[in-house]
């Protein structure tokens, strides 16, 4: 699959799944104007970061998810509301007569994941990295099936191996709402690098679960994963901000200045 610009109507069909990706890094003056959609409790989390880049990341995550919400939402970026589930999912707080979508978000670095659907989803990416740790990880938190798998690999290969492993358990566990909760050894994925839909096993069911797993391809240097209820009948990857959120609109000004 190929990640394209968003196109300016956006439409989410029942069956439907769209991921969106961007990137976290954003001049200051941008990152300051994308703060006044925030919340007083967002702005006061990321002033609470120790790290300046990391704070403006968080700010920059944080206006996106609201700008793709709502454009799902049709509603301006800072009325969007969140409600929390029991394990701290992130859900919507949905007016009477408003249409709910499923969201979920991951970044790594600079890198930031948002899976759309109208059913439960879950979504993970992080930066491949030699870890000294990641054999003793493995073996702690790795169902058996899958620690048999992950030393099939050579020992050159395995940082990538553990961080397909890791990003979709990490999925799947985002997925079902229910978090750690779920101990991580009682359910098995496939480290296969195609980016097939796969069945999840989890042993607790002794078979097959509703759960599908699908690798996203985000570059050299990252693994990320998606899992996801149903069929799919469109999977769009999407590259980029809404087309009328700032920033897109910022981009799309100046690459016309560029034009003339």
């Amino acid at each position: 699959m190929t990640w394209i610009l968003p196109p300016k109507k956006i439409v989410l069909g029942k069956d439907d799944l769209h991921v969106w990706r961007t990137d976290l890094d954003e001049p200051i003056e941008t990152v300051r104007r994308l703060e006044r959609v925030l919340s007083p409790d967002e702005r006061q989390r990321a002033g609470r970061f120790l790290c300046s880049s990391d704070s403006c990341r968080f700010v920059v995550a944080r206006s996106f998810v609201r700008e793709v919400l709502g454009t799902y939402l049709n509603v301006a970026a800072g009325e969007v509301q969140f409600a929390a589930g029991p394990h701290g999912k992130p859900s919507l707080r949905i007016k009477p007569g408003m249409e709910s979508v499923e969201f979920n978000l991951s970044h790594s670095d600079s890198i930031a994941l948002l899976a759309i659907s109208h059913q439960p989803v879950g979504i993970d990416v992080e930066r491949v990295r030699q870890d000294p740790e990641h054999d003793s990880i493995a073996q702690q938190f790795f169902s058996p099936a899958e620690v048999c798998e992950y030393y099939r690999y050579q020992k050159a290969d395995r940082p990538r191996a553990f961080t397909r492993f890791w990003t979709r358990k990490e999925a799947y566990i985002k997925a079902t709402g229910q978090g750690l909760t779920i101990p991580l050894r009682s359910f098995t994925v496939s480290s296969t690098p195609q980016n097939l839909s796969l069945p999840l096993v989890n042993r607790a069911l002794c078979s097959a679960s509703m759960w599908k797993m699908c690798g996203i391809d985000v570059g050299p240097g990252f693994e990320a994963a998606i899992v996801y209820q149903g069929e799919i009948k469109q999977f769009l990857l999407l590259r980029g901000r809404p087309y009328a959120a700032p920033v897109a609109l910022d981009k799309e000004r100046k690459s016309n200045r560029e034009k003339f």
